[in-house]
């Protein structure tokens, strides 16, 4: 028995003399992995300041050299280095457009019409309870300028990452800015909901996709499904308290809406999604009025807020590049420049003041024998 307790007695001073040695390797190890990630940190910095310099180097020279094309003879904007120019323009431009979308196009108008014309007869009701008025800003269309963000119906720029998730954050964009008009509150929807679950990569995504996953699934908070920038698996059990009744392209040639179609969409819907052209050149941008004429694909989506008339006209843009990046994250993008303004398209948040329940909407919908799917683009 003393024999036995002699041991156990070393055992417990062995313990006691190397619990603070164990504790001591700890906080060491922790310490060398902080420095480690530290080490990485500045050593990336250092890479991706290089990468800055040559990229915004060479633009500097396509300018010089004519490389580059201008609405007019010369550039009617600044550039400067950013942080997005660290990526390439695949990076941080992954729009793409639907090989049928004149089909999709043709179905969508259909199907919008059809919706629309149902809740004009509730919002009518509304109307003459005294419950809902309608939020027109007279002969609107009609104006030299209009800025949604004057009136508090733009959300705060984001910032994609080195993600090809723009289409996500324009569609959105316009999302967040009706919702902010039809019901004059703010919403922050998760793009990452999007990116994970609707069809939707950092290598790229259609607007028609995750339109189509708004109206039929919807999208979670952003508090509840942040955003990562990456490829992650879908987590479908989170809640997806905002969705959209409709959508729709705008203008009668929806590849190539008009200055007044677009102006008119602004007008009735809030802010629009709307492509364009990326370039190494819009990435370095840093303010005035962007005027590069390139005629190449759209590859770009972005958010339109509003528009000015003056100096030849430009359409202002929320973009998903950070508040680093152009004028606090946005851009004076002049008409016709990079193709802006192709495939725009107009999303509609459920209106409040109807009082109606998404499964009562569309238990509604379906009595009606009107569809909300367009049997165009592959499902979600």
């Amino acid at each position: 028995m003393n024999r036995l307790l002699a041991t156990s007695f070393a055992f417990v001073s062995l313990a006691l003399v190397q619990a603070p040695a164990f504790g001591q390797q700890k906080q060491t190890s922790q310490k060398q992995v902080s420095q480690k990630q530290a080490l990485q940190k500045r050593e990336d910095n250092s890479r991706n300041a290089k990468v800055v310099k040559q990229k915004f180097a060479k633009i500097q020279n396509d300018i010089k050299r004519g490389k580059v094309k201008f609405i007019g003879k010369k550039p009617t904007f600044k550039i400067q280095p950013n942080p997005v120019l660290k990526y390439s323009t695949k990076q941080v431009a992954g729009t793409r457009i639907d090989r049928n979308i004149r089909r999709i196009a043709k179905e969508q108008r259909r199907i919008a019409k059809s919706i629309l014309s149902v809740e004009e007869e509730f919002l009518q009701a509304a109307i003459k309870r005294g419950a809902y008025k309608l939020p027109l800003i007279p002969r609107c269309a009609d104006r030299t300028r209009m800025d949604w963000r004057s009136r508090g119906k733009v959300t705060p720029v984001k910032d994609q990452g080195g993600c090809g998730s723009c289409a996500n954050f324009a569609v959105l964009g316009a999302y967040e800015g009706n919702n902010a008009l039809r019901n004059n509150t703010t919403v922050d929807g998760s793009e990452q909901r999007l990116l994970s679950c609707a069809r939707a990569t950092c290598n790229g995504a259609r607007t028609s996709d995750i339109k189509q996953y708004m109206v039929t699934i919807g999208t979670s908070t952003e508090a509840t499904y942040p955003y990562t920038a990456t490829n992650s698996a879908c987590n479908a059990a989170t809640t997806t308290p905002y969705d959209a009744i409709a959508w729709d392209f705008v203008g009668v040639n929806r590849a190539n809406p008009t200055v007044r179609e677009l102006k008119n969409a602004l007008c009735t819907y809030g802010p629009i999604t709307t492509t364009i052209r990326s370039t190494s050149t819009l990435q370095a941008y840093a303010g005035g009025i962007f005027n590069e004429a390139n005629n190449g694909r759209v590859n770009h989506g972005v958010t339109i807020v509003g528009w000015d008339d003056r100096n030849g006209g430009y359409w202002i843009i929320k973009n998903s590049w950070g508040t680093d990046w152009g004028e606090n994250g946005f851009a004076r993008i002049a008409f016709g420049s990079n193709n802006v303004g192709m495939w725009s398209s107009w999303i509609q948040a459920p209106l409040l003041a109807l009082r109606l329940k998404p499964d009562q909407w569309q238990r509604i919908l379906r009595e009606r024998k009107i569809p909300t799917i367009n049997r165009f683009i592959r499902r979600s």
